[in-house]
């Protein structure tokens, strides 16, 4: 089985909750034998040996961000943050060179934000592989939490999560798969942007690879 995995960053190092999560379930695909392609964003053309030895191929398209320049951008084009914030041509031609080879049998999307890349394809391309989407978060609240912050990050909240519901109803129909790190997000999902439509649900929970951690000898220091 091969398997694409679409990625924001290069999963390390292992310094955030999504690199974690991104890495493990790549390295999960590998120990179950599967072919693993990573196609990923970064700031640099280098790729970390902890990531070859996990992945058949790996692609990396130089990108640099504007955070404050998306979050106005998104404004002006009715699009979500993240929508902006990982926008890039270069990467949008890679990913459909790839897919249009005809030798992918799974598409991993890892955040909302990135299935944008993939959506034409499952809409005019040859629809052999199957689309599933690793949410990380529920896009909807984290957006609705700006509302505490000031006027100022309650209407970026607000244009945010009209922009990923408009997003949620674009991709509803095109996703194979919706992968939730818990039970109740995944209840929410179905019961919200995803009821009616044809997409399996599966929980993937986050969680520790306990061979990566040790009892430090100084209790001072920590574990």
């Amino acid at each position: 089985m091969n398997v694409l995995v679409l990625a924001p960053a290069v999963p390390w190092p292992l310094d955030s909750g999504s690199k974690i999560r991104m890495y493990h379930v790549i390295k999960g695909f590998r120990e179950a034998g599967y072919k693993v392609t990573l196609a990923c964003l970064s700031n640099s053309r280098s790729i970390p040996a902890a990531i070859s030895r996990i992945c058949d191929s790996v692609y990396v398209v130089p990108h640099r961000t504007n955070k404050y320049w998306s979050f106005v951008k998104g404004v002006i084009s009715r699009r979500s943050y993240h929508e902006v914030l990982w926008d890039n041509q270069e990467f949008r031609v890679l990913v459909s060179r790839i897919l249009n080879s005809d030798n992918v049998d799974l598409v991993w999307v890892n955040f909302l934000g990135m299935v944008p890349y993939v959506t034409d394809w499952a809409v005019n391309g040859r629809r052999k592989a199957k689309i599933a989407l690793d949410e990380h978060n529920n896009d909807v609240g984290y957006w609705e939490s700006f509302q505490y912050g000031g006027v100022l990050a309650g209407f970026l909240g607000r244009v945010n999560v009209r922009a990923v519901k408009r997003l949620q109803r674009m991709v509803r129909d095109r996703l194979d798969v919706l992968v939730c790190v818990s039970s109740s997000e995944a209840r929410e999902a179905q019961r919200t942007w995803l009821h009616g439509a044809r997409t399996h649900v599966i929980v993937l929970p986050n969680g520790a690879d306990l061979t990566r951690y040790y009892q430090r000898p100084d209790p001072k220091v920590g574990n």
